[in-house]
C-alpha cells in the first residue's frame, strides 16, 4: 500500500481541547464542518499546511495544489488562467474542467466582465486541472450554483478515482456527504473524523415503520433484533441499531400481515448537529 498523502498525528487547535488523528490516502476525501466558532477553517488551514497546531504535527507527501491560487488580470479569461495551470497535463483536462464548472461559454471572456459568479468559479479551476497527488478546497464549492456543482462534484469523483486525495472545508453537508468522509469540529476541537456512514450510526438507530394489522404477533418475532417497538396506529415504529436488513427481510417475506415496510435512516444533517452539540 502507498504511504498516506496526508498524515495528522494528535493535532490540536488549543492545548487543552481533543486531539485529531487522521491519514489521507490516494483516492480518498474529508470535509470539513462545523459551526462558525467550532474552528473547521482553523483545522482546514492545519490539515492542508498552511497554519501550525497547538499541539501534534503534518506530514504531507507528493505535490499539492489550493483553490484560489490565481493570478488574474483586466484580461485573464477562464481559458488563459486554466492554460495556465495544465503543464504537462492533456488539454481535454482543461475542457473538461471548464465544462464542469460551467465555464465553457465565458471561457474567452475577460475577467472584468465575467459575472461574480463565473469568477468564483474560476477559483477552482487550480485544483481540477493540474497533475498532483492532492489537493484543498475551501468554501468556494459552497458558492456554486447547483448545477455546476453537481457537475464539479461528478469531475471530483473521477479526479478521486484517479487516486488524488482532497481536503475540502465546506458548511454544506450535502458536499460532504458526497465525498464519504467527515471531520466535525465543535469548540475548536474535533468531536469527529470517519465516514458519513460512521457518523450516521452514531447518531442513533434506524427506523422501520412497518404497517400491519397483527402488531402482536410481528412484535413477539422481532423484538430481540431492535431496539424500541412502538405500536402506532395502523402498525408500529421499529427502531433498529445494526441488522435492520435482517428485520426487513423477516417482515417483507411473509412473516404476518405486513402490507408495507419503509425505512428511515437517520441523516448526515442530524449527525452531525448532535456530534456538535447544536
Amino acid at each position: 500500500m502507498s504511504q498516506p498523502l496526508i498524515v495528522a498525528e494528535d493535532l490540536r487547535l488549543k492545548p487543552e481541547g481533543r486531539s485529531l488523528s487522521l491519514s489521507l490516502r490516494a483516492g480518498e476525501a474529508y470535509a470539513v464542518v462545523g459551526p462558525a466558532d467550532g474552528g473547521a477553517s482553523q483545522m482546514f488551514e492545519v490539515l492542508t499546511g498552511m497554519a501550525r497546531p497547538a499541539t501534534g504535527r503534518v506530514q504531507t507527501n507528493g505535490r499539492g495544489v489550493r483553490c484560489g491560487d490565481l493570478r488574474t488580470t483586466r484580461r485573464s479569461t477562464p481559458l488563459s488562467l486554466a492554460k495556465s495551470h495544465a503543464v504537462n497535463v492533456d488539454g481535454s483536462r482543461v475542457a473538461e474542467a471548464l465544462s464542469a464548472l460551467h465555464l465553457w461559454d465565458a471561457r474567452k471572456t475577460p475577467w472584468s466582465q465575467l459575472t461574480p459568479e463565473s469568477q468564483v468559479a474560476c477559483a477552482l479551476l487550480p485544483v481540477l486541472i493540474p497533475l498532483c497527488e492532492w489537493a484543498a478546497i475551501d468554501r468556494t464549492l459552497d458558492s456554486l450554483d447547483p448545477w455546476a456543482l453537481d457537475s464539479t462534484l461528478e469531475l471530483c469523483s473521477r479526479r478521486l478515482t484517479g487516486g488524488l486525495g482532497l481536503i475540502v472545508l465546506t458548511n454544506r453537508l450535502d458536499i460532504a456527504n458526497a465525498l464519504g468522509r467527515i471531520v466535525v469540529m465543535s469548540n475548536l476541537s474535533p468531536v469527529f473524523a470517519g465516514t458519513c456512514d460512521e457518523a450516521r450510526e452514531l447518531h442513533g438507530p434506524s427506523e422501520l415503520l412497518v404497517e400491519t394489522k397483527d402488531s402482536s404477533t410481528i412484535r413477539s418475532m422481532i423484538e430481540p433484533l431492535t431496539v424500541s417497538v412502538k405500536v402506532v396506529r395502523g402498525g408500529m415504529i421499529v427502531s433498529t441499531a445494526k441488522g435492520q436488513e435482517t428485520v426487513a427481510k423477516l417482515l417483507t417475506e411473509g412473516y404476518g400481515s405486513v402490507r408495507s415496510v419503509v425505512l428511515r435512516e437517520p441523516t448526515l444533517e442530524e449527525a452531525v448537529l448532535s456530534l456538535a452539540g447544536r
